[in-house]
């Protein structure tokens, strides 16, 4: 028996149409088979969308703030192990992720977190016995060790007055926060540089099994209050190169060695891959902006680390961590000496420096070390490309390249390419 159904025709009569059972199955069953086959073509469309190709690809991190991750870029090289393009990028991206949360964590200085002890925890508990997570206190352990006077992490309360100062979208409240220019603000920096050179009144003591306590004295204790000091410690433009370390770290030692790391502000590590990697050099223009005007080529597989002091935004997201006046006057952050702060000849200078086989925590310390004592030398005169050679110490022994109205530089197997062949770089010597 078949299906009917009525329908009217163009006469105006009924007619009526019958569908036998038999095509009513097979329409069904092609029905049925439709329906599957764009299930599986969804399915597989889907699935390509996440596919991932063996070569160079940026990888992006999960589960952490856009306001984090958008500092970091991870360049990874798929297809170098046995497994897909795809299984190895999402091995890549778990391990960074986690590593990436982990470095942020320990490193902020103004908020603690659940991850355990980090920066603000100890600024929290003065003079008590804190466990930190062992990323911090590794870090820790490598600034003692830079130089028993190294004041850098001691800045904290500076750096903070200066992260005001960028956030100030004109000049009049500009004016507000910057020491330069602000009495109150200049001398309370002032203060604040003598506490921090001061191990009599603050001091950090490492007590083994990552436990460590931040001594204060009662005077600075006092001040502190006095003047609304939260922050006792902070590592200011340097974090993001101990951020970029703790990183690299966590890949390598879980095997990933075909990718580069970088932050937006001049810290990168490569992690041992063969492939020729270029390290971009940057020169500052009379109007403030910035171009590019060299490439320094290197092999990967060295491991190599670089950390650069930019003193002028280069980038969009530079504005949290630059203020310029509308008169062309720039502040940096890079906070080494707030007595002389319009003093050291870094701040009008771009330098890179780099080790193979070296960590960016290091060399960043070796350039603050440099530089503190550029600021302090009695030398006045002496141009600081000068200064870096006859002061080539620290941790590392790095070499250096340093652009201002040329191209200087230390090392002399530098491979570095001038955008503009009719310049050549110098050699110092």
């Amino acid at each position: 028996m078949g299906i009917s159904s009525r329908k009217k025709s163009s006469s105006g009569d009924f007619i009526t149409l019958e569908v036998s059972n038999d095509n009513k199955k097979l329409r069904l069953i092609f029905l049925i088979a439709f329906i599957v086959l764009a299930a599986v073509a969804f399915a597989v469309g889907v699935s390509q969308i996440g596919a991932k190709k063996p070569g160079w690809t940026e990888v992006e991190p999960s589960g952490i703030p856009e306001s984090v991750f958008n500092e970091y870029t991870l360049y990874y090289k798929l297809g170098e192990s046995d497994k897909s393009a795809t299984a190895e990028y999402k091995e890549v991206a778990r391990v960074y992720s986690n590593a990436l949360a982990t470095a942020y964590a320990a490193f902020d200085s103004t908020e603690e977190h659940e991850a355990g002890g980090n920066l603000a925890t100890l600024s929290a508990h003065p003079n008590e016995r804190v466990s930190v997570m062992p990323e911090l206190y590794g870090a820790l352990e490598l600034i003692k060790k830079s130089a028993e006077d190294n004041n850098c992490i001691f800045l904290g309360p500076v750096h903070d007055v200066f992260q005001q100062l960028f956030l100030c979208t004109d000049d009049i409240s500009a004016l507000h926060y910057d020491p330069m220019l602000n009495d109150d603000f200049g001398n309370f920096c002032k203060d604040v540089e003598q506490y921090s050179m001061d191990r009599e009144a603050v001091d950090i003591v490492l007590l083994g099994d990552n436990t460590v306590m931040l001594r204060v004295s009662d005077e600075y204790l006092s001040f502190a209050d006095e003047n609304g000091i939260r922050e006792y410690l902070g590592l200011g433009w340097m974090k993001n190169a101990f951020i970029v370390d703790s990183v690299s770290d966590a890949l390598i030692e879980e095997g990933f060695l075909n990718g580069v790391i970088s932050s937006y502000d001049g810290f990168s590590r490569s992690l041992g891959t063969g492939d020729e990697l270029n390290c971009v050099l940057f020169s500052g223009n009379k109007d403030k902006t910035v171009s590019q005007v060299a490439e320094l080529t290197y092999n990967g597989n060295t491991k190599r680390a670089t950390a650069s002091i930019r003193p002028l935004p280069v980038f969009s997201i530079d504005r949290n961590r630059f203020y310029v006046y509308e008169n062309g006057t720039v502040r940096t952050p890079y906070v080494i000496s707030p007595v002389l702060l319009g003093r050291a000849g870094h701040e009008t200078m771009f330098v890179t420096a780099y080790k193979d086989g070296s960590s960016c925590a290091r060399l960043a310390l070796d350039l603050y070390t440099t530089i503190f004592t550029y600021n302090y030398t009695e030398l006045t005169n002496e141009p600081f490309e000068s200064f870096l050679m006859s002061n080539l110490n620290g941790l590392d022994h790095p070499e250096y390249i340093c652009v201002t109205d040329s191209v200087y530089y230390t090392d002399e197997n530098a491979d570095i390419r001038m955008l503009n062949a009719e310049e050549k770089p110098v050699l110092l010597k």
